[in-house]
């Protein structure tokens, strides 16, 4: 009987400690993900953000649209595997209380290496506030060009 007794007690502790634990700071991605030579939309394809404490896997829609919310904030490598090659894009970065729009363009060139880093640059990247509120507009873009000379690294 004591021994119940005892573990009511510590459940209860838990539940009080667990209660009053404060709230992680959220952010939420969209976008699109297309093939770049066809600009076909990639029904279905399954996304990967990654960092050293997360790892979280998506699936766009049959439009090729994913929307990820509640995303612990900070910086992730987002990948997506297509054309039996994964195309890696660094330093994607999550604020609180913002929605980043991310359109990832993969391509179908068969020369490229197994993984191909996609270069971020000032071109197609853009935060808005909940609520719809544009706040800015930063964009990246992701070439063909800049596929074929990223930084590359094995699997």
């Amino acid at each position: 009987m004591k021994m119940l007794q005892h573990s009511f007690t510590l459940g209860f502790t838990l539940l009080a400690l667990l209660g009053n634990a404060k709230g992680t700071a959220t952010g939420q991605l969209v976008g699109k993900v297309m093939e770049k030579e066809t600009m076909q939309v990639l029904a279905y394809a399954e996304i990967v953000l990654e960092n050293s404490t997360e790892k979280i896997t998506l699936t766009a829609n049959e439009y090729g649209y994913y929307y990820a919310e509640h995303l612990p904030t900070g910086k992730y490598q987002m990948s997506i595997t297509f054309n039996n090659r994964t195309f890696v894009m660094n330093k994607v970065r999550v604020y609180e209380s913002f929605t980043g729009e991310i359109n990832f363009m993969v391509s179908n060139n068969q020369s490229l290496p197994e993984t191909v880093e996609v270069i971020l640059t000032n071109n197609g990247f853009s935060y808005v506030a909940a609520g719809d509120k544009k706040i800015g507009n930063i964009t990246m873009t992701q070439s063909t060009h800049s596929l074929s000379v990223a930084s590359i690294g094995g699997n």
